[in-house]
């Protein structure tokens, strides 16, 4: 199967934890609803009212997400104005500090694939693309298009942030595991449909899987979010 491979990156972001409607903690990682906005702000997909049709036509998208830096989290004060009676509200944000992400996309019918790909080749975007809030604009480059094979040789290091439900990993011994339940997909009103707890290290490196799906892309070990 063909794999599109592109990077994001900026100065900050921030994944907002959507199971909370007070916490202002961020993700660790872009989650796949985040990765489909992306994608539909490149392609230029009108949300037409505040709904999100882009996820309905990106359904079929296959998503991966390499954290390839080692996390750095910040806490720092935002304010927010009340649009009726425009007085402020101060809320502390917790933020990703220079954080940058692989993410794989494999075509799975998919009819805009072909532009797509020209337009990551070419840096274009209709929309800007940012990274989780409006303010944390993100920078996209592309990497390039590869062939994946099913990796057979298990245990094996896996780059890729792995849904818990997909596959047992192989704990070792003074290693920072971080667990992450995050929403999969959602319908066009915004409307939760499935989530996924996912696990990743701190520090950013592989982890050992004994039993899943994993997909050799080049150099990288990836598991389908």
């Amino acid at each position: 199967m063909n794999v599109v491979v592109f990077r994001i990156k900026g100065s900050y972001a921030n994944f907002r934890k959507v199971y909370t409607t007070t916490s202002s903690n961020t993700l660790s990682f872009p989650p796949r609803t985040a990765i489909l906005g992306i994608i539909g702000a490149i392609l230029g997909y009108d949300n037409g009212g505040g709904r999100a049709y882009h996820l309905e036509k990106l359904s079929n998208l296959e998503t991966s997400v390499i954290v390839e830096k080692k996390l750095e989290k910040i806490r720092t004060p935002v304010n927010y104005i009340h649009t009726k009676d425009g007085g402020r509200t101060q809320i502390i944000l917790e933020l990703i500090k220079n954080p940058s992400y692989l993410v794989f996309l494999q075509k799975n019918d998919f009819d805009d694939w072909n532009r797509l790909v020209q337009m990551l080749e070419n840096g274009e975007s209709v929309f800007t693309p940012y990274l989780g809030l409006s303010e944390f604009i993100a920078k996209v480059e592309f990497v390039g298009i590869f062939e994946a094979e099913k990796e057979e040789n298990l245990p094996c290091p896996v780059n890729s942030v792995i849904p818990q439900s997909r596959a047992e990993i192989m704990v070792e011994k003074n290693v920072l595991y971080l667990k992450e339940r995050a929403t999969r997909s959602m319908d066009k009103e915004r409307k939760y449909i499935e989530h996924e707890t996912y696990i990743l290290r701190k520090d950013a490196q592989p982890i050992t899987v004994k039993s899943a799906e994993v997909w050799k892309v080049d150099e990288w070990r990836i598991i389908w979010m």
